[in-house]
Formats: structure tokens, sequence, C-alpha cells
């Protein structure tokens, strides 16, 4: 799906009228009924009621129409509420129709004064949800009164809210907040993702996100520039190939995987583990004698070679390298200078792809030049502190520039970068970008990073692009997490969680496509 900005969003929406025929009226209703279809799926205490926070816009306009929704649904939602933060004498076109509408059903209504906040501020405290209709995407800069009173008094109640196409104080396409913007537990946006609600700053802002279908035609979409997307259930669905009912194992690739060291066989194993879960038809681990033990008994599908970087160069891994399609390298391989050699060694002679994580990533901090120099295609998955590290910076500043900080470089290396992290961000050297929609902050735990290289590992013996490999990798991996939180709860969720759960991310995949 495409990321767009907000006058992309606004050609979009102006071809649809003249050119799809579509009135505004309709795409408005359409708006209006996405955002009650969203509250729906919300666990809240509808009991309660809804306030609907509503601005003089179009964002107003979509507010207006989910009230109608909100005031025919019934007993299922308790009263509900239209706080008004401008005169309905300032509602032009479709949102002042909408309003006419509305007002014959005879809502409640409060005007929002900046000068005594106290009764909205007394009904907001026992309000099931709040809606955020004051702002849309072409506000920028610091919201003014009443609407500033308006945001601080929906984040100062700390109900459930839902925001209608942008949180009001986000700026749509930079991602950066206001000093007062609504902090949201949902936002339903409309047609497309806007590419701020996707960047760092936003994350906590937007909450989970929820594009809502207002019926744009799929070749005007198609016609934006390529390159940003936003990487869904469809995208993924693409993506994956039905298997032939006379395949064997050896159509379904061999991963060699050299990861462990003594006091680090836990991420061997996850990432190998992680790697039968995920479709491939052999994997051989290259670790150390000593760490066997714990992996024979925990990988029984796995096929362990004895490699020690500190015992021997790693020309002896030559034979496997012949022998398997992708390779994956660097959980638990440890930071010494044996190690720098093997993957140096690796990334001269291996012309097969290989993802590279963790030590393998850090060892490669200080001459990231052999990554340009690489025979073969790589993909690489640092979190945020560990491209810091490759990119000569700090944490911070990849935070604050997540998406150019990937896009460089991986221009620059000739690389496939994942940049981990809440919505984590694939980009290839032509400089595209995708940014993920799966996973939660329950992942936030170690050992998960190792079963992403696993995935991604076994995609690219597969015979994925690495840019698909990457992309599909990340969605997988992040959908298996998603459907583990489900029953385990994000407090609880362990890396071997996530594994076990690929099986239930693929079935489903399947059964969706």
């Amino acid at each position: 799906m495409k990321i767009v900005t907000a006058e992309q969003m606004r050609e979009l929406d102006r071809r649809t009228i003249e050119e799809g025929h579509v009135p505004g009226l309709e795409l408005m209703e359409r708006a209006g009924a996405g955002v009650f279809n969203v509250a729906q799926t919300m666990t809240v205490a509808r009991e309660q009621g809804v306030a609907l926070f509503v601005g003089k816009g179009n964002n107003g306009g979509d507010a207006t129409v989910a009230a109608e929704y909100f005031f025919k649904a019934g007993r299922g939602w308790g009263p509900i509420t239209v706080v008004l933060a401008s005169n309905p004498d300032e509602f032009s076109g479709d949102a002042s129709y909408y309003w006419k509408k509305l007002a014959q059903l005879r809502p409640r209504i409060i005007h929002l004064d900046p000068q005594r906040k106290e009764p909205v501020a007394e009904l907001l405290a026992g309000c099931g949800l709040i809606v955020d209709g004051l702002l849309g995407t072409g506000a920028t800069g610091e919201p003014r009164s009443p609407v500033r009173e308006a945001i601080e008094l929906i984040n100062a109640a700390k109900r459930p809210t839902l925001a209608i196409d942008i949180p009001s104080g986000l700026n749509a396409d930079t991602g950066a907040c206001a000093a007062a913007c609504v902090h949201a537990d949902v936002t339903a946006t409309m047609g497309l993702p806007k590419s701020g609600l996707l960047q760092q700053s936003a994350i906590d802002t937007v909450g989970r996100l929820a594009i809502v279908d207002i019926g744009i035609p799929v070749r005007f979409a198609a016609a934006l520039p390529p390159g940003r997307d936003y990487f869904m259930l469809d995208d993924a669905r693409a993506l994956l190939p039905r298997r032939r009912p006379s395949a064997h194992k050896g159509d379904f690739g061999h991963l060699l995987v050299v990861a462990g060291s003594e006091g680090y066989s836990g991420a061997a194993v996850l990432c190998s583990q992680a790697a039968m879960r995920s479709g491939v038809g052999l994997v051989t681990l290259a670790a150390p004698r000593a760490v066997w033990p714990v992996i024979a008994s925990q990988c029984r599908e796995v096929m362990p070679k004895p490699f020690d970087p500190a015992e021997a160069g790693p020309e002896v891994l030559a034979p496997l390298l012949e022998k398997c399609d992708a390779l994956a390298i660097g959980p638990g391989l440890g930071q010494s200078k044996a190690s720098e050699t093997v993957v140096a060694w690796l990334l001269q002679h291996c012309d097969k792809p290989m993802v590279i994580d963790a030590d393998a990533l850090n060892v490669l901090a200080g001459d990231t030049a052999r990554l340009r120099n690489a025979r073969g295609p790589v993909v690489i998955t640092p979190h945020p502190g560990e491209m810091g590290r490759l990119t000569g910076t700090g944490t911070k500043e990849v935070q604050s520039d997540r998406w150019g900080c990937a896009t460089r470089f991986a221009a620059e290396k000739n690389v496939v970068v994942v940049l981990k992290g809440a919505r984590t961000v694939v980009a290839n050297p032509a400089g595209d970008i995708t940014v993920n929609s799966t996973g939660n902050p329950g992942m936030a735990s170690g050992g998960v990073g190792d079963v992403l290289t696993g995935v991604m590992g076994a995609l690219l013996a597969q015979d994925f692009s690495p840019f698909n490999a990457a992309r599909l990798g990340v969605w997988l991996h992040g959908f298996a997490g998603d459907i583990a939180t489900l029953e385990i709860g994000e407090e609880a969720l362990i890396a071997s969680d996530v594994i076990s759960h690929l099986g239930a991310a693929f079935r489903r995949l399947r059964q969706l496509s």
C-alpha cells in the first residue's frame, strides 16, 4: 500500500470526486462509517457513551457522520455527546450538510468554552470513548484556541481515544508533534497511510493504525510515484507462492547458519529453529562444539557442523558454502578478532545471499566498506544502536530520521537495510523503502531479533530476492508476534513464542489468500 503526503491524498480525493464520479458527500459518508466500524473493534466501556470532538473542517465532517452512526446504533453505545470546538455557522460544504442532518436527531451538544472547561472535563471523565475530529491533514503548526484547550482536555482525561485521519496536532507529512497533540489509542486514517503517521516521533501519538477504505480507485493510487510502501496483508499474500504437491525438501533451499559461541548458544538455537519454521528445506548450523549439547537437545531437525572462529580459519566453511543456497551469520557469534575475520572472509568469498545480524554487524562497524565490496547480495538487520555504530553517529540521530538513515546507508553500501524497531523500515539500494505494519511492544525482548534473522535467511534460501525476503520476513515475524500476544499478552512474550506461532502466521496468511 502506497504511503502518501497530505497533498497527494488531497489530489487523490479530488480525482476520485471529479474523475471517479464519487460525490464528496459520499466520500465523507464512507469516512464517517469507517470511523464507526473501527470504534466497533476497540475494547471500551460502550455503555459509558461517546464524546465526539468536532472541528470545522472535513475532519469535523467525518466526526459528524460518525456521530450519526453512533446515535443510531441503539443500546450498544451509551449517551452520545458532540463537543463543538467551533461555531456550526463556520461549517461549509459537505461538513455543513452532515451537521444539519445530525442536528435533526437532537444529540447532546456542548460548546467548548476555553474559559470554562469543567463541563467538558466532567463529561470526558466518565465516557467510554473519545473521538478526535478536530484537525485534519491540512493543519500545520501549533493548534490555536479553542482547539488547543480541547486537545489538552482529551489528553488529561486518559480515556480510550480514536483519532480521525490523524491525531490533532500531528504534522501529516513529518510526524512532528505540536505542543498540544492528541495522544490516540487508535487512528483511523482515510484511504492511504500518511507519511507522518509512520515516523518514529508519531508512534506513541498514533497508537494502532487502521486504514479506512473510502473507495479511492486503485488506478489512481497506482499512478502515485513508487518507492514508499506500507507493507500489509495483501502485500504479504502477493509474495507467498503456493507449494507444488510434488515438491521435496530440495525445492525449498538449504540455509547455512553461522552463529553461537560459548555462553551464547541460545541465539544460534533461536535463529535455526526460526528458519526451520519458515519453510526452508534444510538448515546447517556451523557452531563451536561447546554449544552442541544445547543445540542437539533443542534443534533435532538442524544439522550441526563444528566451527569455532577461535580455533579454525574461515576457509573451513568453504565446503558448506558450496552446498547452501543462503547464509545467516551473527547471532551469538561474539565480537572477537576471529569473528571479524570470519565475517570479512565471507563477504569476500561468498556469492550466496546472506543476512548479517548482531555480532557480525558490530565487528563491521569499523570498516563498512567491506559491505560495499561484498561478493554476494547482503541484507543487514541492525537495531538503532547497531545502526548508529555502523554510521558513526548515535541511536538518537538514527531514530530522528529512520527513513533517511536506512535509505542512505542502503545506497552507499549496496545492501538491503532492515532497520528494526517499532515500524521496522526496509530499504534497498535503489531508494525504495517499506514500512512494516505488524509487531507489538511485547516483541521488545532478547532473542526476538535472532528469530527474525532465521526467518529472513530461510526466505533467502527459498530464492526470494533480498528485498522481498526482508519485507516478507519482517511482516511474518511481526504477525507471528501479534498472534502470540493475543494468547499470551505482551508482558509474557518471549522469542520462542514468536517461533511457535510462525506456523499460525503462515497458515492464516494462506487462509486469507
